[in-house]
């Protein structure tokens, strides 16, 4: 059986970080990476083809040419497609615009995956570090799997609230970080294969992608439109709503509002190994996995806090309500002495008509102004 002990998971660990940190120039490197990945997997795809390969919006909406002979796998093999799937199509288009039209968050990223890429994610990509930014614009670095020709891969995030941040008239905290950063919408990229192929699509329709946009609709890989994101960008999310990360966009946060907008600050090469350096001894923590929200919440740790939040609620609950019987309890006392002084004063009042001081007309105005 294989050896997943933490020792033997540290090494592999520590193999993927040297690998992915290979040559120095590993940041300057990235556009042209990133360019002959793409050459590589366009030639890949194009190199026998001698009729348009995409489904464009035009088709969808019911002008497509069935002499083109398309393929889909929908059903499970690859077969032509027919008007069924045209129309099949479609409708995936417009589930999918529905479920995002709020936007998409990391959580939610997270989610709403397919459970093979957060499979993959846990098993072959331990480590993430901050690359660079821009405002709000920050691209992380993750390792690339084992068997894979690239050394590392690079995932852009755009948080939407950040400038909203920078420009707070009030300082930002932990708790603000997280509410509008780690559980605030985002767009994002990734430079990898399956993002490129499997989700750009969807993310360009769902208005959360980030960079080049597709429109070209996934027959082959995708047609179900089914997952949102790839291990990486997986990998990324999980950083985000840590509390390291959460530290991490706080102090980003606080750069802004201290320099001038709109610079590209880089993490220097000695601060990534050194936050990867930290990853490869943690990777393999049940904290650092990518789970679902149901999942976490199935967690000792999860339910031993939710047991804690409850009592806080509780005891608030009883302070208050001990707090509102005080107050109703002071507030009858003090209404019982009015009465009983008005009752006096009544008293006193229905005497003094007897001795004659006032008229019947006197004592009415007096007594209808103490009601």
């Amino acid at each position: 059986m294989p050896d997943f002990s933490p020792d033997k998971m540290r090494e592999a660990h520590k193999k993927a970080m040297e690998r992915m940190l290979h040559d120095t120039r590993f940041a300057s490197g990235q556009k042209n990476q990133q360019r002959d990945d793409r050459t590589r997997r366009d030639n890949a795809e194009i190199r026998d083809a001698t009729k348009p390969v995409f489904l464009r919006p035009d088709d969808l909406a019911g002008e497509y040419d069935f002499s083109k002979t398309l393929m889909t796998t929908i059903g499970g093999k690859p077969r032509p497609i027919t008007n069924e799937d045209i129309k099949a199509f479609a409708h995936n288009v417009e589930v999918a615009k529905a479920k995002y039209k709020s936007g998409i968050t990391p959580k939610q990223v997270i989610d709403w995956s397919l459970q093979v890429d957060r499979d993959l994610a846990n098993k072959q990509i331990p480590l993430c570090a901050p690359f660079s930014r821009k405002a709000g614009v920050q691209r992380f670095i993750t390792n690339a799997s084992a068997g894979s020709p690239d050394k590392r891969h690079y995932v852009t995030v755009e948080f939407n609230n950040f400038s909203a941040l920078v420009t707070a008239p009030r300082k930002v905290g932990v708790a603000i970080t997280r509410e509008q950063l780690a559980n605030g919408t985002i767009k994002f990229d990734c430079d990898c294969g399956r993002h490129t192929y499997w989700f750009r699509y969807l993310a360009t329709i769902g208005k959360y992608a980030l960079g080049r946009l597709e429109s070209g609709f996934p027959k082959i890989r995708n047609p179900n439109l089914q997952g949102v994101a790839c291990k990486h960008v997986l990998r990324v999310m999980q950083f985000i709503i840590s509390p390291s990360g959460v530290q991490y966009m706080r102090s980003q946060v606080d750069k802004d509002r201290q320099t001038q907008l709109g610079q590209t600050l880089k993490e220097t090469e000695a601060q990534i190994k050194q936050r990867l350096a930290g990853q490869v001894d943690k990777a393999h923590h049940k904290k650092q996995q990518v789970t679902t929200q149901d999942e976490r919440e199935q967690t000792p740790a999860y339910q031993r806090q939710k047991a804690r939040a409850e009592e806080r609620a509780r005891q608030k609950a009883q302070a208050q309500a001990a707090k509102d019987a005080a107050r109703k309890q002071a507030e009858d006392a003090a209404k019982m002495a009015e009465n009983a002084v008005l009752d006096s004063i009544k008293q006193k009042l229905s005497a003094m008509e007897k001795s004659g001081l006032f008229s019947p007309e006197e004592l009415a105005v007096l007594q209808r102004k103490l009601k």
